[in-house]
């Protein structure tokens, strides 16, 4: 291999790691968003879940759930970054 194909191997390396840091910041502004999102809605849907049904208290818990897995994509995403 020559130190010509090198470089040009060295700058596709180099796109593809600045492409793949702005996906994570697209991803981690995105979970943002959905964490501030799910934290209004979870107060009301625990109450409604405490006074309500099991149709709520699913809903509750589903909430839960995502708010989570919401939190394991931010910490993902920011030990890349």
């Amino acid at each position: 291999m020559t130190i010509d194909a090198v470089r040009g191997h060295l700058g596709e390396l180099a796109a593809l790691s600045a492409k793949t840091e702005a996906a994570e910041r697209r991803i981690l502004g995105v979970a943002l968003k959905r964490l501030d999102a799910i934290d209004e809605e979870v107060p009301p849907a625990r109450r409604a879940a405490l006074a309500g049904g099991s149709a709520e208290r699913e809903r509750y818990v589903q909430m839960i759930l995502e708010r989570g897995q919401i939190q394991q994509v931010i910490a993902r995403a920011r030990a890349v970054l």
